[in-house]
């Protein structure tokens, strides 16, 4: 019986533990709720849609790994008037999914951000961010899919399976961070972008496993992103983030390259490679086309996990708009009246 209670524990903390990668994206620039509430409403425009579907590992057959992750997400964010006229509010809705293993272990998220954008100056070239996000997290398993030892011999179901909250688990996660985004380079648009960021904040409790209690560990991220224009066609976009979270940590160093197409349409293609250290190699794909955003890359596994056989890679496909909504101008008649 301890056997069997011992592999129903390291059968659903395995997906979980190895989740404690959290959530994490190769294309994190796309999914910046995800990444720091702060960023919410941090762009110029009237609102904000971001998505991006991330499946890694999904479809290995044989080996350690089946059933990998599938993670969709949509970000939606507006910028609204803030105390003061330099400064503005941010308010998004942040809804993401993840789904691994072989029993359908399911985290879904709904999360409200807002954050307040403190402008230095009245071109808004140096700008603080800080900002939260409540959310509501719902954890499900299909316990019917697990399979353990007594099971298979008495030819039913595991006595321990009923060790499972067959409701799932709920609990409230908030999160906080701040950013600053600073204008180097104002004539050839050169921007920096720096910013930490906490999850977790309260460790709350996330088993599914009724005689145990496990809790989140908080997870730090700290990032820099650069836009740098090298030459009126070219452009150098480096990124670097950097995670930690119960004594495990990952970083990842990106650059990507970005031509363009043409100026008075703002069409530009980007093109690009990264690393997340001791664990994948990256391809990095992107364009822009006005105020319409795609974006695609590819994890090539370097780790051990490498030698799984029939081992499928991590891949990513993200798009973003940013709209715009201007109120036309409506000036008063005027009457000219010529003097003779």
């Amino acid at each position: 019986m301890r056997l069997n209670r011992f592999l129903l524990v390291l059968a659903l903390a395995i997906p979980l533990s190895m989740a404690a990668q959290d959530i994490h994206f190769t294309q994190f620039q796309n999914v910046p709720l995800s990444v720091n509430a702060a960023q919410t409403g941090l762009f110029e425009g009237t609102f904000r849609i971001s998505g991006l579907y991330r499946s890694q590992w999904f479809g290995s057959g044989n080996g350690t790994v089946k059933n990998g992750y599938q993670t969709p997400v949509i970000h939606v964010d507006v910028p609204i008037k803030g105390f003061r006229k330099q400064d503005w509010i941010g308010i998004g809705l942040n809804l993401h999914q993840d789904r691994t293993g072989v029993a359908a272990l399911t985290n879904s998220l709904a999360g409200i951000a807002a954050a307040y954008h403190i402008g230095f100056d009245k071109k808004g070239a140096n700008i603080l961010s800080v900002g939260a996000q409540y959310g509501f997290v719902s954890r499900r398993i299909d316990a019917d899919k697990l399979r353990f030892a007594d099971g298979i011999i008495r030819n039913q179901t595991s006595v321990d399976v009923t060790n499972i909250d067959a409701q799932g688990k709920t609990y409230s996660d908030i999160s906080f961070g701040v950013n600053l985004r600073s204008v180097i380079d104002a004539k050839k648009k050169n921007v920096l972008n720096l910013g930490a960021s906490v999850e977790h904040l309260i460790s709350p409790e996330y088993n599914l496993v009724k005689t145990t209690i496990s809790k989140l560990p908080r997870r730090f991220n700290l990032y820099g992103v650069m836009d740098l224009a090298m030459t009126k066609q070219i452009s150098l976009h480096p990124a670097l983030i950097f995670r930690a979270a119960n004594g495990q940590t990952e970083t990842m160093a990106q650059a990507m390259v970005g031509f363009k197409l043409d100026p008075k349409k703002n069409t530009i293609v980007k093109g690009g490679l990264g690393y997340r250290l001791g664990d994948a190699a990256q391809v990095l794909l992107g364009a822009e086309f006005g105020d319409i955003r795609v974006g695609a890359s590819y994890d090539v596994t370097t780790s051990n996990l490498r030698s799984n056989t029939n081992i499928k890679d991590g891949f990513e496909i993200a798009v973003g708009y940013i709209g715009k909504i201007f109120k036309k101008p409506n000036p008063p008649a005027t009457i000219l009246c010529p003097r003779y």
